[in-house]
């Protein structure tokens, strides 16, 4: 999505209780999006996305994709926290677009995601 409406994304995330977090996250990285060809590259914003320590790319196999979609309930997240705008202390060698962190509610689920192939 454009920089502007990422922004506008962001601050609602942030403004909701968590089962809804988990939907907006879970629909916007885990399943399948309309193609725009308004877009390039340089005008597209995508957060980073963090589970359990662990930066989640892209460019998920969709096996992967799935297997995250069906990991990532209400019970096996413990919460989301949302950063949009960067903290001064913090460097990104990249244009800033965000930063979500999911934290998993206990080491059996997070063993779980280790195992997915998440490169």
């Amino acid at each position: 999505m454009p920089e502007e409406e990422n922004k506008e994304w962001l601050t609602a995330l942030k403004s909701r209780g968590k089962v809804e977090q988990l939907s907006m996250v879970k629909k916007r990285f885990f399943l399948p999006q309309p193609a725009r060809d308004d877009l390039s590259e340089i005008n597209f914003a995508v957060p980073i996305l963090v589970i359990d320590g662990i930066a989640v790319t892209d460019k998920l196999s969709d096996s992967s994709r799935e297997q995250l979609f069906h990991l990532l309930t209400e019970e096996t997240v413990k919460e989301i926290a949302v950063l949009d705008e960067q903290p001064e202390e913090l460097y990104i060698n990249r244009r800033w677009t965000g930063i979500i962190v999911v934290v998993l509610s206990d080491k059996k689920v997070s063993r779980k995601l280790q195992k997915i192939k998440i490169e």
